[in-house]
């Protein structure tokens, strides 16, 4: 039988207290957290949303406030009004990850609390009440075009790669993919969210015939082995094999560039092959990675799978290029990897020996120049280029250090204190003179050796514009060594300002272009400005001196 408690006031009373009871146990932890919650500070996060080119308000942007170690407990959201005003409320005595977001629109720059950026670390500590943020966004842009072969016919399945040359701090010029994508039926493409810049457009193709080898043999000038085929190069608008050569398209915010087409020419290709040594037992199955040496650059990527006992690879139909040709496999939890650069120039290439070693260690140690101590606050960086990978860590003052478990790769080397007072003077492997920026390691090698100086020079100062004002948004690059083209990057701070450290003495130019709003802006070509039109500094051991710039014309 059921007993019906809401059938008199007795009834729904105890099931009103069975109620009360059941939220009070249940609700203990949630009361206790918002009691806490209510006894911490609350601060103010507002501010505006505007353009990076003219400061208008971009209404509509999403900004949103979550604790930086994550957790959605106290994550929210507003939008801006019409104004690009926004205003938060969060819990104190912590720190936030603050973003905005809107469609068509991306960041303006990378940078430090002060500098345009679409992300913020902000510390709601120290007693701070209210905190003003401003956000700077730009207009995306876009391109389309369409790609053929050389008869004009559609090529359906085209990758079409946005490829920026950037020069990153130190001077490294990295080829960076902004952008892939594949062209339809029609041979047509179209690649948008494109933040402003300067870009080469390039496409390649490859279909079953590249990959077997059945295209028709070649029939060019030069001594032909027999192996030789035709097959699509790699192409960059509006039709140079040479990225070099490439036209530069110049998007402006907001800008909408049609009719990049590009025809990709056919020209000789070849083989590729090899072996595998040293593959340990029980090893599970072994892959060949052939890529251009660029990892993400255009170009062929292909794979070839060793099976059973064969240990030999083959890559039948391969344009000129730079290449790295890769494997790894992994026995109970240890790398293993082998790696070799191969260039093809128009002749094949038989005699590839990948050798696996285990991940191995480097050593190391760092000095200084003369007999002076090394310092206790450095940090030594390493990057690997295949991979991408990257090891950070403090050096003992001591000097040696180990960094384990590197595979075969292409590495670059810095070290760094918070002084910004030492530079590197020289990098050597055994009894070579290395450049800590292409160091290739691709077994077990002698000791590193990394002398550094205490003597590094400083420069700070002002940019101004024409009428004497402060700048407060843009870069400052310094460039030591035209030749070997040693770049060091400062931001300026909203008052024009621009600090400059561990700086070898010699002699550099010293530049800041109108228009260069992001480092994603900062190509060999603008460093070219730099060399012929920068202001001559002359840097000496530990001098720390200040200066005064004119911003250059603009760099596009």
């Amino acid at each position: 039988m059921m007993l019906n408690v809401f059938g008199s006031g007795r009834g729904f009373r105890f099931v009103l207290m069975y109620l009360i009871a059941f939220a009070q146990v249940f609700g203990q932890t949630n009361a206790a957290e918002n009691l806490g919650r209510s006894r911490e500070n609350t601060v103010s996060i507002f501010g505006k949303v505007v353009t990076a080119l003219d400061s208008q308000p971009i209404p509509n942007v999403t900004v949103v406030s979550q604790p930086e170690n994550g957790g959605q407990e106290l994550l929210q959201g507003v939008k801006t009004d019409q104004d690009g005003q926004f205003h938060l409320t969060v819990v104190g005595i912590r720190r936030y990850r603050v973003s905005v977001h809107k469609n068509g629109f991306t960041a303006a720059s990378n940078g430090t609390e002060n500098s345009p950026s679409s992300e913020r670390i902000v510390d709601t500590g120290s007693n701070r009440n209210a905190i003003e943020l401003t956000f700077r966004l730009s207009p995306t842009s876009l391109i389309a075009g369409r790609i053929t072969d050389a008869e004009g016919h559609p090529l359906e399945g085209a990758n079409v790669q946005l490829v920026r040359r950037l020069v990153q701090n130190g001077g490294t010029v990295l080829t960076s993919a902004v952008g892939n994508t594949i062209t339809n039926d029609l041979g047509e493409y179209r690649l948008a969210g494109v933040p402003s810049g300067s870009y080469r457009v390039g496409a390649f193709f490859r279909d079953t015939n590249s990959l077997l080898g059945l295209r028709n043999p070649w029939a060019g000038d030069g001594v032909q082995s027999g192996d030789e085929l035709q097959d699509y190069m790699v192409t960059y608008y509006p039709g140079t094999q040479n990225s070099n050569a490439a036209t530069a398209i110049t998007l402006k915010p907001g800008q909408t560039a049609t009719g990049i087409d590009i025809a990709i020419g056919m020209g000789r290709s070849v083989p590729i092959e090899g072996v595998v040594q040293n593959i340990p037992q029980n090893a599970g199955p072994v892959v060949v990675f052939l890529q251009p040496s660029e990892a993400r650059g255009l170009g062929a990527h292909q794979i070839f799978g060793l099976q059973g006992e064969n240990t030999r690879f083959l890559f039948k139909s391969i344009p000129p290029g730079e290449y790295v040709v890769r494997t790894e496999v992994a026995i109970g939890g240890q790398p293993f990897s082998a790696r070799t650069e191969v260039s093809l120039s128009g002749s094949p290439v038989r005699n590839v020996i990948l050798s696996l070693q285990p991940a191995f260690a480097i050593n190391g140690i760092v000095s200084m120049e003369g007999s002076g101590r090394v310092p206790d606050d450095l940090t030594l960086h390493i990057a690997g280029a295949d991979k991408q990978t990257s090891v950070t860590r403090p050096l003992d003052a001591a000097g040696p250090f180990t960094i384990p478990g590197l595979g075969s790769d292409r590495y670059s080397i810095r070290v760094t204190n918070k002084s910004g007072t030492v530079f590197i003077r020289s990098v050597t492997i055994g009894a070579y003179e290395v450049n800590p920026l292409e160091i290739k390691l691709e077994q077990p090698t002698q000791s590193i050796r990394v002398v550094l100086s205490d003597k590094a020079g400083h420069i700070d100062g002002t940019v101004l514009d024409e009428g004497q004002h402060p700048i407060g948004n843009g870069f400052v690059l310094a460039v030591y060594n035209a030749e070997r083209r040693t770049v060091h990057i400062a931001k300026l701070d909203p008052n024009g300002n621009f600090s400059i450290s561990a700086l070898r003495p010699g002699e550099y130019r010293v530049a800041s272009l109108s228009g260069i709003l992001s480092e994603n802006d900062i190509t060999p070509e603008v460093v070219d400005k730099v060399i012929l039109a920068g202001q001559k500094i002359a840097v000496n051991e530990s001098e720390q001196q200040s200066i005064k710039l004119i911003t250059l014309p603009n760099a596009q």
